[in-house]
């Protein structure tokens, strides 16, 4: 709502950073709430709905951005914050009054015996999870950068067919997040994880193999693949650790990694490119995908 008022940029700029704030901030005690509500069987689907949902959002929000974007800018943030109050009320008219993060964390920060819980710096296997999702992370976030840019340069794709293979990639979550979940569900999940991890970093080292148009939506296919694996087994591993020691920092860190990639995964990837070539960074990007499968292989199979 503030954006529609204000015009100095050094104010733009503040409203941001506390939007930034906020919209990280409840990102952890959402996903602890995930956890009270859900059996520890059932969160790698309540994530695949939530995946889901974002998803869906995000086909309409192009749409109905579009449109109001036509009309007024302002309706844009108007309608914008409108459903963010909305969303917050309807938060506030489900979720249980019973749960009571603060004192459920507490009495699972001293176990038997008052014995402190696992402290997530010093639990070797989530550390390396942490950084597998990190390499990961840096590797997929480059489809708001440099990966428009070399599909351009080299598959010389149109705007309009870059939309699609974006739509493309949207339509396979909504459709298969939640069968696929289930599915999944019979393997364990840091194999599960290990997988989706290769899929989502091999979709993008493979682009220099060709220039053709198949094949850049062959790519969509295999690292939308690769995020449909690995995201909610990967939440349901750090949750399991979770519930054993510190939940709010366990979550935390988890989700500072969003915050860290998306201020670097632009200016690493666009630096690379600038310097060596688009082809060199889809291979860095593989590498980076071996070193994150390991990571995750390796951080799964150790306890908390």
């Amino acid at each position: 709502f503030i954006l529609v008022f204000v015009r100095d940029p050094i104010l733009i700029g503040m409203v941001i950073f506390f939007m930034g704030l906020f919209d990280g901030a409840y990102r952890p005690t959402y996903n602890s709430i995930i956890m009270h509500l859900c059996s520890p069987t059932e969160r790698s689907r309540s994530y695949s709905l939530y995946l889901i949902g974002i998803n869906v959002g995000f086909s309409v929000a192009g749409a109905v951005g579009g449109l109001l974007a036509n009309v007024n800018y302002h309706y844009i943030f108007v309608v914008n914050g409108l459903l963010v109050a909305a969303a917050g009320l309807l938060m506030h008219q489900t979720i249980p009054a019973s749960i009571n993060l603060g004192k459920q964390h507490h009495n699972k920060a001293v176990g038997e015996g008052g014995a402190t819980a696992a402290n997530p710096y010093k639990d070797f296997g989530f550390m390396l999870i942490c950084i597998s999702v990190l390499l990961s992370f840096l590797v997929s976030n480059q489809i708001g950068s440099t990966y428009a840019v070399y599909l351009t340069d080299f598959y010389h794709i149109s705007p309009s067919l870059y939309g699609l293979m974006l739509t493309l990639s949207g339509l396979m979550v909504i459709v298969l997040q939640l069968p696929m979940t289930q599915l999944m569900e019979r393997y364990p999940g840091g194999a599960i994880a290990s997988l989706g991890t290769f899929l989502l970093c091999a979709g993008f080292a493979i682009l220099p193999f060709s220039t053709a148009g198949w094949f850049a939506f062959f790519s969509v296919i295999i690292w939308t693949l690769g995020e449909i694996m690995l995201y909610p087994p990967v939440l349901g591993l750090v949750m399991a650790r979770a519930e054993k020691g510190k939940a709010g920092h366990y979550l935390g860190i988890y989700h500072s990694l969003f915050s860290l990639v998306h201020f670097s995964a632009a200016p690493i990837g666009t630096a690379i490119y600038g310097i060596w070539g688009g082809s060199v960074l889809w291979y860095i990007s593989g590498a980076g995908g071996l070193a994150a499968t390991l990571f995750m292989w390796m951080g799964t199979r150790l306890r908390g």
